[in-house]
């Protein structure tokens, strides 16, 4: 706990300066990811409340991190340098949920290696962008370790982040204020009985999802340990209260689990330790909070059933092997049934069962056929019902006997110059593997079976070289380890027909364009487009008139996949630029749109014009020096300039290389120094192109304490870090009549209180006197 230590007060009650520094911040595919093995173990089958506390007991506990730090887990840098970045997009800009548009485009962009993208002041929307906590951290105190819980601290807009301020999320139909990606800020509409009806924030639909499982996994991580939660207009705890739970259903529902969270998750559990469950098993929300949209899962998984069925070489044994279903009540189950007449398997009862993806079948009789059948039944008991079937011979002891192969299946042309694609199925032998050769003929029954055109071990083949619009007749067979070869005539047909690509790439044009300070140089940006047709040129036009660039001929071109940079430009001159992609077959986009640069010269070596330090003030607390000077003037304009600070208890004994502080403004408070001592001051004026002048203008102060001064008095500021809006004060010792606060600078802020203030007592201020920054108690 952090304490104000006051002035005693006395019978006249004496007024009280007070000097404190208070924390001020807003607040602002592939299948689903697989989690360590073992790591739901316990979980597995429960529903309801069990479910969730058995989910509550894996993933609680995790590593908290410090709230500094989450810059460098959003962007895999820092204290997290090696990690996977948990929030950068693959162009290395910020993935800020409250910015990207559903067509995965910005109106503006961050990067988390320029110091200036992150707030800072801002002023709208594209300043900067700060960490937002999804679940307001007035909700829970902001204590740790909610508060730094990477699962619900995203990096977000920071103009859009304090407009969301800390209203629930909810519908909004009649917007007060809309984002560029469509969040909208207005009176809940949700529909449903007794839904809070004040003012909500709406995200985007595209991550509804993503935040409704923020929402699930703060209600189950923090239940039972919500002690510091506060019951509002959408939670009591950690629990949702009723329509906010059938709300973040209906999100979870109808914006399922994407790319983008399946990574971050595991990028999470690398540096806290923990996983978002409702991530790796989106149906575990129902699972747990039933009704209100879940329907009960009456769906089989999607299985392409068994792929191949092969001899090991062991007596009696059939390895079997297969891909993976998918189903969201996972885990999924995979029933083996098999008999020594096809069709006749019984269903009722599997003859074996797996979670794997392959079996080996023992126990069989050599030399006798076998007909199996793979179903895939979900977590809910809901098979599939493919009647796949693959046959296989368990060996016998020797094999005289070629592959049982049923020929090749189909041929189909891929639109590529003088290329088939052939598929079949797996063939069956009791000495895999086996080898599959295609002969082909540009007649029928004219193919030369001791000269294979190609071959494979696979069940499928892109053949290459053919010659366009010709007929081929083709024939696959199957051979196998002992080079037995089985002879089928099963012959199909195919014609190469090439289909020129006439589309250009997928690409959303630039994403920026800036100036570095070398002399006739920009920096352009872009988002990488997409062609199947690679590689893909990325052709930039620019002209010094809107509008007026020659889509001919471009001005440069680069395969660079998301930036380039020109030189050779004009500085101060204004230049429109557009960039364009080109595909491997001459397709180009047509997008026109302009961003504007202007070329510059950072010629800035000199550095400002400063008189030195000025004053030095005793602040009689004991421990802290006033410094003050008059500003600095920089004849390059390379503002703001900060002043940095040199001390120490030797005449002319400062340290050059760091100064002990900074500050841009034209005085100070030197906090933390040693009662008596003498201190020796001198201040340096710095530009933005970090030139310092060399000044040695040296002034001295004693720091003393004021001798009414009584630290048995002592006051409390929370919550901290807290919201310029609200700020309670407990006086825990004494009483005093008036608190006044001064910013680090030394100037006076506010007086807090005119009247008598007693033991004990609380007191809130509600002004926003302070603007968004840190502060330091002392």
């Amino acid at each position: 706990m952090l304490e104000l230590y006051c002035h005693k007060p006395e019978k006249n009650m004496k007024k009280l300066s007070l000097f404190f520094i208070l924390i001020l911040l807003f607040f602002p595919v592939k299948s689903f990811s697989d989690p360590p093995s073992g790591y739901y173990d316990t979980a597995s089958g429960l529903t309801g409340t069990e479910l969730r506390q058995a989910l509550h007991n894996i993933i609680d506990g995790h590593i908290a991190i410090k709230y500094d730090d989450l810059y460098d887990a959003y962007s895999g840098t820092g204290e997290y340098d090696g990690y996977t970045p948990t929030d950068k997009r693959p162009n290395n800009t910020v993935w800020d949920m409250y910015a990207e548009k559903s067509d995965g485009t910005y109106e503006y962009s961050y990067r988390y290696d320029i110091s200036k993208d992150k707030c800072g002041n801002y002023s709208g929307e594209g300043d900067c962008f700060n960490r937002e906590h999804s679940w307001p951290g007035s909700w829970f105190n902001n204590k740790y370790p909610m508060y730094t819980d990477l699962f619900h601290v995203v990096p977000t807009d920071g103009y859009v982040n304090n407009r969301r301020s800390n209203y629930p999320y909810g519908e909004v139909n009649s917007p007060t204020w809309t984002s560029t990606n469509g969040s909208k800020l207005g009176n809940n509409s949700y529909s449903y009985s007794g839904a809070y009806t004040g003012t909500v924030f709406e995200p985007p639909d595209h991550f509804k999802g993503d935040f409704a499982r923020i929402y699930f996994y703060m209600c189950t991580r923090y239940y039972t340990e919500d002690g510091y939660f506060i019951t509002n207009n959408m939670i009591e705890g950690a629990n949702l209260k009723p329509w906010a739970l059938a709300m973040m259903k209906e999100w979870h529902l109808n914006d399922p689990v994407s790319q983008k969270e399946l990574d971050r998750n595991d990028a999470v559990y690398a540096i806290q330790g923990n996983r978002n469950p409702f991530v790796d098993h989106p149906e575990w929300v129902c699972d747990i909070w039933p009704g209100d949209g879940c329907a009960p899962d009456t769906d089989p998984p999607s299985f392409a059933g068994l792929q191949a069925a092969v001899p090991t070489g062991g007596s009696g044994e059939i390895h079997l092997y297969w891909n993976a279903g998918s189903d969201p009540s996972s885990p999924i189950t995979y029933n083996i049934y098999y008999s020594t007449v096809t069709g006749g398997q019984n269903f009722s009862e599997p003859e074996s069962s797996t979670t794997n993806l392959n079996i080996t079948i023992a126990g069989l009789a050599d030399g006798t056929t076998y007909y199996f059948v793979v179903r895939a039944q979900d977590s809910k008991g809901n098979e599939d019902e493919n009647s796949i079937e693959k046959t296989a011979v368990p060996y016998d002891g020797e094999d005289n006997d070629p592959p049982i192969f049923a020929g090749l299946q189909t041929v189909n042309s891929t639109g590529n110059s003088g290329e088939l694609y052939l598929t079949w199925d797996s063939a069956t032998d009791q000495t895999p593997p086996i080898t599959y050769f295609i002969f082909t003929a540009v007649t029928s029954g004219g193919q030369n079976f001791d000269y294979p055109y190609r071959e494979t071990t696979n069940t499928e083949i892109y053949i290459t070289g053919l010659t366009d619009e010709t007929l081929y007749y083709l024939v696959v067979r199957a051979q196998d380890s002992l080079g037995l070869r089985e002879t089928n005539t099963v012959e199909k047909t195919g014609r190469p027909l090439y289909i020129p690509d006439t589309t250009p790439p997928d690409f959303y044009g630039l994403t920026g364009a800036q100036g570095n300070g070398n002399s006739g140089v920009v920096e352009l940006t872009w988002d990488q487009a997409s062609d199947p047709s690679t590689p893909i040129t990325y052709n930039i036009y620019f002209s010094t008139l809107s509008g007026n660039q020659n889509f001919a001929t471009p001005d440069k071109t680069t395969e660079e996949s998301t930036g380039v940079t020109v030189t050779g430009l004009k500085n101060g001159t204004t230049y429109y630029f557009v960039a364009r992609a080109q595909d491997s077959k001459g397709n180009e986009d047509d997008n026109s749109l302009e961003v504007t640069a202007a070329a510059y010269f950072d010629s800035d070596l000199n550095p400002p014009e400063f008189a030195g330090i000025k004053k030095v003030i005793d602040m009689k607390t004991g421990a802290s020096l006033k410094l003050k000077w008059n500003e600095a003037t920089d004849h390059e304009f390379s503002y703001p300039i900060t002043y940095n600070i040199y001390y120490s208890i030797n005449s002319g004994g400062q340290h050059f290389e760091a100064p002990a502080h900074q500050t841009e403004n034209t005085q100070f408070i030197v906090t933390g120094l040693n009662t008596g001592q003498t201190y020796f001051f001198i201040v340096r004026a710095e530009d933005t192109k970090g030139n310092e002048d060399s000044n040695t203008v040296e002034l001295c102060g004693v720091p003393t304490e004021d001798p009414d001064r009584d630290k048995n008095v002592t006051l409390t500021v929370f919550p901290n870090p807290g919201r310029n809006s609200e700020i309670t004060f407990k006086l825990n010792k004494g009483y005093i009549k008036s608190i006044q606060i001064y910013a680090v600078d030394g100037t006076l802020t506010k007086t807090v209180k005119e009247t008598e203030i007693n033991s004990g007592s609380e007191f809130k201020l509600t002004e926003n006197i302070f603007s968004s920054g840190v502060y330091y108690f002392i």
